[in-house]
């Protein structure tokens, strides 16, 4: 019945048998009609009939014939479970197989049922579906998603945020480190206005590849000041990873730290703390003296 009636509706269609695996509880055997959809150049599923068994009668205790001697009950009957049209891939089916430039040529067998209709042209150009819902999910209104404003009443305009102000990096280049030479003054500045433009990038939600590139430029800057200073950068707000300070501990102290410790106040050496003398080991007891 399935295919008298989609051969009637003039629909490309073929019947495939589903493998044992991909059966479920209820059926021994089925078949599946695949409609032919142009807009995908694939055959989809239209119906499909099973072959229950008596798993459904069972469920609703369908049962056929009397009782036979040395029977307690009367047998059980066998159902089959089958769709003739799915109502949605039935309608997308006919547009697809018989849609023109123009419009929709409509079936012979259908236009007994459509007043004579031979062809439904279309009356408006197709449009592209465009997300018009404005970004957080919010209304033009000011209101939840999908809460009726009451008539007559104003749209609440929107809250506006205050921008937020902006860091001083201006400043923060033009300060010099304490204790740094001017070659490397120069660098932390350089590190200090890159930062800056990669949180600015990230504010503009830019793109991966432009916010890494500029993290490269960084940290090649990083490694000049490395070279420049014999020590690796760490931000003024942080204190270095644990791996970090293991380094430094194996390192020893760094040339400027050297070289403060040679010159003291006046240009004299720096005072070393004196070591305590080791303590000198007691004296043996004399033994006594026998008699």
């Amino acid at each position: 019945a399935a295919e008298q009636f989609w051969q009637s509706l003039g629909i490309p269609y073929r019947v495939v048998t589903i493998v044992s695996a991909e059966l479920n509880d209820a059926a021994i055997k089925k078949y599946d009609l695949e409609g032919w959809f142009p807009g995908q150049q694939a055959y989809r599923e239209l119906v499909s009939c099973s072959n229950c068994t008596d798993f459904q009668s069972r469920a609703m205790e369908i049962r056929c014939g009397s009782k036979k001697m040395n029977q307690t009950s009367a047998s059980y009957c066998h159902m089959l479970n089958s769709t003739l049209v799915a109502t949605g891939r039935g309608i997308c089916a006919v547009l697809e197989n018989y849609q023109t430039p123009e419009g929709v040529v409509v079936p012979e067998v259908l236009r007994p049922y459509m007043g004579g209709m031979e062809f439904m042209p279309f009356v408006r150009e197709a449009k592209l579906e465009k997300d018009t819902a404005p970004k957080g999910g919010k209304n033009k209104g000011g209101g939840k998603p999908g809460e009726k404003q009451p008539k007559g009443s104003k749209p609440k305009p929107a809250k506006k945020e205050a921008a937020p102000a902006p860091a001083p990096a201006a400043a923060a280049a033009a300060a010099p480190a304490a204790g740094l030479s001017p070659e490397a003054a120069a660098v932390v500045a350089r590190i200090t206005a890159k930062g800056d433009e990669i949180k600015a990038l990230k504010a503009k939600k830019a793109s991966k590849e432009e916010i890494m590139e500029l993290v490269g430029q960084l940290n090649a800057i990083k490694d000049e000041y490395e070279k420049t200073t014999g020590e690796k950068y760490v931000a003024p707000n942080q204190q270095g990873s644990s791996k970090d300070k293991k380094k430094n501990k194996q390192k020893g102290p760094t040339p400027a730290e050297i070289k403060a410790q040679k010159k003291g106040k006046g240009g004299e050496a720096a005072p070393t703390k004196a070591t305590p003398a080791p303590k000198a080991a007691p004296a043996p007891k004399a033994a006594p003296a026998k008699a």
